[in-house]
C-alpha cells in the first residue's frame, strides 16, 4: 500500500485506535508527517500476526509516526510493527533521513516495535516545543529494539528530552556503524519549552555499539536538565564510553543523578565520566570491563562506589569527592583515597618510577607491618660538653601515643649512652656519651586516640563460616 501523508487519526474529543495487519505501507510525500496521532487516547497497534513494516521514500523528511501533544497514546505491536526506511544503507544524507525522528509526547508509550534502517533520529521522547508542559510519568518504553544504518551514523538514535520517562524493560539499541560523535541514548532538553530532563529511568536495557552509549547532559538554558535520573542494570557493550553525567557549566550541573547496578562487557573501553557534575552517586558492583570511571576536576561532591567484581580505574580530578572501593580485582586510583575505617589486605608497598632508571623500572617497597597500632619517630641528636641531650618531641605526642620503645645507636665511636630520663612533658633524655658525639635515635609508641580505642586490631581472629 502506498499512502501520501499527512495521515490523521483520532480528535481531543474523539479518539481512534488504527489496527494495522501484515504488509508493507509506503509514504510518497516528500514533506510532513507520516501517520499523526492526536486526542487522548489514540494509538496505532500491530494486529500481527506478521509484522507490519512502515516505510518512506527517499525524499522523506518528516516523522513516520508523529504523536500530537495529547495525553495517552500508544504505539503497540502484537507481534511487531516495524519502521523502516527505503535506500537508507545505499544514500543516507540529513535531506533523505528515512525516519527522521519518532515523537512521543505528554504520556504515550512504545511497546514491542522494532525500528531499523535509519540514518537519523530513530526515537525521540520530546514535549512540544510549540505548547510546552513535560512529557507526563506514564510514559513508558519496553520490548523496543532499534537498530541504526550499517552506514556511518547521522544522528545520535534515541533522545530523552522530557522528565520521568519509563525506558526500562527489555530495550535495545544498536549500532554496526563504526564509532563516532553520535550517541545511542542521550537525556537532554534543548529548548526552553521542552522538558528539563529530570527523573528518567533508564534499566534493564541493551546499548551497543557506540563511541558514548548513554549520555545525560545538562545545557545551559532555563531548563538545566540532568536531574534525578536513574541509570540501573544496564548491559553496555562495544562503547568507548558506557555513559557520562555532564552539565554545561559551574551555572548548569548535572546534579543527583544515580547510576548502579550496570554490566560492561569486554569490549567496552571506559566506565563513565562525570564532568560538571554535582552530587551524583555511582556505585557498580558487577562483572566487567576494566575500563575507567573519571571525575573531572569540574566535578564536587560524587559520591563513587565501586565494589567487588568490577575490575576498575577510578581516576578523581574534583574535589569534595567520596571514593570507596571494595574490589575484587585489580584497581588503581589516579589522585588522593581517604578510606573512613580499617583496611584489610594480604600485603602492601609503594611502587614509584625508579630513580635511576625511571623510563625502565619501577621501584616498589614494602610496607612496615606490627601487631600493634604503632607509631615511629627518629632522629640524630648532638651530645653537650657534658655528654648528654634533651630530644623534643611533637608536641601531641603524649596524647595520641603509649607504651613508649627505645633505641640509641652512637655515630662515629663507641659510647654507654642510655636513656636518663624517660618521656616527659614530650622530652626524653640521653646521657653516658662523650662531647659532641652524635647519637641516632628511635622511639616507638603505640596509639591511644579516640578511634584506635575503640577500633582495636584484634591479631588472631578463628575463621567462620
Amino acid at each position: 500500500m502506498s499512502l501520501t501523508g499527512p495521515i490523521a487519526y483520532g480528535t481531543e474529543t474523539a479518539p481512534v485506535t488504527l489496527r494495522l495487519g501484515a504488509g508493507t505501507i509506503t509514504f510518497t510525500n516528500t514533506t510532513g508527517n507520516g501517520f499523526v496521532i492526536g486526542g487522548s487516547g489514540s494509538g496505532l497497534i500491530g494486529s500481527g500476526p506478521l509484522q507490519t513494516v512502515l516505510t518512506t521514500n527517499s525524499g522523506f523528511t518528516g516523522d513516520v509516526v508523529h504523536v500530537e501533544p495529547v495525553a495517552g497514546s500508544t504505539i503497540k505491536g502484537v507481534a511487531d510493527i516495524e519502521l523502516a526506511g527505503f535506500g537508507c544503507d545505499a544514500t543516507p544524507s540529513p535531506t533523505a533521513i528515512c525516519i527522521e525522528g519518532v515523537s512521543v509526547r505528554q504520556g504515550s508509550s512504545f511497546h514491542n516495535l522494532r525500528l531499523f534502517n535509519m540514518s537519523g533520529t530513530a526515537l525521540e521522547l520530546t514535549t512540544s516545543a510549540v505548547s510546552g508542559g513535560r512529557i507526563s510519568n506514564i510514559t513508558s518504553v519496553r520490548d523496543v529494539f532499534i537498530q541504526t544504518s550499517s552506514n556511518a551514523l547521522t544522528a545520535d538514535t534515541v533522545i530523552i528530552r522530557g522528565d520521568a520517562i519509563q525506558f526500562d524493560s527489555n530495550n535495545t539499541i544498536y549500532s554496526p556503524a563504526p564509532h563516532g560523535p553520535f550517541r545511542g541514548l542521550v537525556i537532554s532538553p534543548t529548548a526552553t519549552t521542552q522538558g528539563d530532563g529530570r527523573g528518567n529511568n533508564i534499566a534493564h536495557s541493551v546499548i551497543e555499539g557506540y563511541g558514548t552509549c548513554l549520555s545525560i547532559e545538562s545545557p545551559t538554558g532555563p531548563n538545566t536538565g540532568a536531574i534525578g535520573n536513574v541509570i540501573m542494570a544496564n548491559w553496555f557493550e562495544a562503547c568507548d564510553l558506557a555513559y557520562q553525567i555532564t552539565g554545561a557549566d559551574p551555572s548548569h550541573m548535572a546534579e543527583s543523578n544515580q547510576a548502579f547496578g550496570n554490566y560492561f562487557a569486554s569490549t567496552t573501553i571506559d566506565t563513565a565520566r562525570l564532568d560538571f557534575a554535582d552530587d551524583n552517586f555511582v556505585q557498580e558492583t558487577t562483572h566487567g570491563t576494566p575500563g575507567t570511571i573519571t571525575l573531572t576536576s569540574n566535578s564536587i561532591n560524587n559520591s563513587v562506589d565501586v565494589r567487588l567484581g568490577l575490575s576498575t580505574d577510578v581516576a578523581n580530578f574534583g574535589t569534595g569527592n567520596t571514593v570507596f572501593t571494595t574490589l575484587g580485582k585489580s584497581s588503581t586510583i589516579s589522585g588522593d583515597l581517604h578510606v573512613g575505617g580499617t583496611i584489610s589486605k594480604s600485603a602492601g608497598s609503594f611502587r614509584i618510577d625508579h630513580p635511576l632508571y625511571p623510563k625502565a623500572e619501577y621501584l616498589q617497597h614494602s610496607f612496615v607491618e606490627s601487631p600493634d597500632m604503632m607509631n615511629i619517630y627518629n632522629g640524630v641528636v648532638k651530645l653537650d660538653k657534658c655528654g648528654n641531650a634533651e630530644v623534643v618531641l611533637p608536641a601531641y605526642f603524649e596524647a595520641l601515643n603509649r607504651d613508649f620503645r627505645y633505641q640509641l645507636t652512637p655515630i662515629g665511636g663507641f659510647a654507654p649512652v642510655y636513656v636518663a630520663q624517660e618521656i616527659k612533658h614530650n622530652i626524653f633524655k640521653i646521657a653516658g656519651g662523650k662531647p659532641s658525639l652524635r647519637v641516632s635515635w628511635q622511639v616507638t609508641g603505640v596509639r591511644h586516640d579516640a578511634y584506635a580505642d575503640k577500633h582495636r586490631i584484634a591479631v588472631e581472629t578463628p575463621k567462620t563460616q
